[in-house]
C-alpha cells in the first residue's frame, strides 16, 4: 500500500523489498511527515524550506538507499482507480507456448473488462534469478504483479520476501501468498488410470528434466497408480524437450523395451517426436501401442497430428483467468486470505492415439 504522498524509498533487506515510509525517514531527520515529503517531492523550494534542511533530508534518504520513486507517484490514486499497472513474471525456460496461451487469456480479459482498464508488462527472467528480475524500483512502479513457474530457488526468495505490492502465484503453491496451482496428483494419475483401463500391462514415461517440485508429484502419482491398477512399474525415460528428443527417447525405449504398450510423454511436443518414430517403424497407434500427453499447445494443434493425439488437457486460460481476478480484488483491496490456493483440475481428451473407455 501507497502512504504519505505515495514516496517510498528502500533500505537494506534481506531476501525481499523492505520498504521506508516517509515517517520512518522523518523520525529519523527529526522533521515532520509533511516536511519530508515536500522535500523529496521537489517543492521545498515553493514551500520555503531551508537548504540545510533539505540537505539534511535528502542525505538521509540516500544512506537508506532512497531512489526517486516517480511511478509510485502516479500510483497513489484514489479510491476509484480504474487503470492498473501489472507486472507478470515468466521464466525464460519454461515452455514458449504455455507463455502465449496465458499471455493471450489475460489479453482476453483485459479487453473484455469494462469497469477499469490495465496495462500489462511482462518480465522474462532466467531460471533461478528472479531475485535479480524483481528489483525494489520495478516493483513500485506497479499495482500488483502475477510470478509464473517458479523454480525451487526463486521460490525460496518470494517466500523470504515481504513485497510493497500485491502478488499472485501461478503453479506454485506457497503459505504466504494466493495462488492458482495445477492439480499435479491428478494430471499424474489420469493417464495411467487410461491405460489401465484398456489393459496395458507395460507402461513407460518419456519426460524432460524436473524443474519443480509438482512435476515429481505427476510422476509419482503416474507410477503408484501403474502399480495400483496392475500394471508393472513405468519405464522413465529423460530427455530434452524438442521434438527431436521425443523422437530419439521413443526410439531407445522401443529398442530395449519392445513390449511397451502405453507411453506417457510429458508434453505434446515430445510426443510429437514419439509419433514420428511409431510411424517410421510401422508400429500401430493405438492398436500396438498407445499414447498420450501432456497438453501445453492448443488442443487444435495436438488434433490435427496423425493419429490425433490424446491429451491431458493443461487448463492454462482458466488458471490465467483465476490469476488476474484475485490480483483484481487485492489490487482493490478487497479481503483475500493470503494462505489462500485454488487448485485447478485438468481432464483427459481421448482421442485416436488412446481412446476414451
Amino acid at each position: 500500500m501507497l502512504r504519505d504522498a505515495g514516496l517510498t524509498v528502500c533500505r537494506g533487506f534481506h531476501g525481499g523489498l523492505r520498504m521506508i515510509t516517509i515517517k520512518e525517514i522523518a523520525k529519523i531527520v527529526g522533521l515532520s511527515p509533511s516536511t519530508v515529503s515536500i522535500v523529496l517531492s521537489g517543492k521545498a523550494e515553493k514551500r520555503g524550506i531551508s537548504p540545510q534542511t533539505v540537505e539534511k533530508i535528502k542525505r538521509t534518504a540516500a544512506e537508506h538507499g532512497y531512489v526517486p520513486n516517480t511511478p509510485a507517484i502516479r500510483l497513489r490514486l484514489a479510491s476509484n482507480v480504474t487503470t492498473y499497472r501489472i507486472v507478470i513474471f515468466w521464466t525464460a525456460d519454461f515452455r514458449e507456448s504455455v507463455m502465449l496461451r496465458f499471455i493471450k487469456e489475460i489479453e482476453r480479459r483485459i479487453l473484455d473488462e469494462k469497469a477499469m482498464d490495465f496495462e500489462v508488462l511482462l518480465k522474462v527472467y532466467k531460471n533461478d534469478h528472479l531475485r535479480e528480475a524483481m528489483t525494489e524500483e520495478l516493483i513500485r512502479s506497479c499495482h500488483g504483479a502475477i510470478i509464473c513457474n517458479a523454480s525451487a530457488e526463486d521460490m525460496a526468495f518470494v517466500e523470504d520476501s515481504h513485497f510493497s505490492r500485491p502478488v499472485v502465484l501461478y503453479n506454485r503453491y506457497s503459505r504466504k501468498y494466493p495462488g492458482v496451482t495445477l492439480d499435479d496428483r491428478r494430471i499424474g494419475a489420469l493417464p495411467a488410470q487410461v491405460f489401465g483401463a484398456h489393459g496395458c500391462r507395460k507402461p513407460s514415461i518419456i519426460t524432460s528434466p524436473s524443474t519443480f517440485s509438482g512435476m515429481d508429484l505427476r510422476w509419482s502419482a503416474y507410477e503408484q497408480t501403474c502399480t495400483d491398477c496392475g500394471m508393472e512399474p513405468p519405464v522413465k525415460i529423460v530427455c530434452g524437450a524438442g521434438i527431436s528428443d521425443g523422437y530419439q527417447a521413443t526410439r531407445e525405449l522401443m529398442e530395449v523395451h519392445p513390449d511397451t504398450d502405453g507411453v506417457f510423454y510429458s508434453s505434446d511436443e515430445l510426443a510429437m517426436g514419439g509419433l514420428r518414430y511409431f510411424y517410421e517403424a510401422g508400429v500401430p497407434i493405438p492398436g500396438r501401442v498407445k499414447l498420450i500427453a501432456l497438453g501445453y499447445n492448443s488442443l487444435k494443434n495436438t488434433e490435427l497430428s496423425i493419429p490425433a493425439l490424446s491429451v491431458i488437457d493443461i487448463p492454462i486460460e482458466r488458471a490465467a483467468d483465476r490469476c488476474l481476478t484475485i490480483l483484481t480484488k487485492l489490487m482493490r483491496y478487497e479481503k483475500v486470505d493470503p494462505s489462500e490456493n485454488e487448485f485447478i483440475s485438468s481432464e483427459y481428451i481421448p482421442r485416436e492415439s488412446c481412446p476414451g473407455v
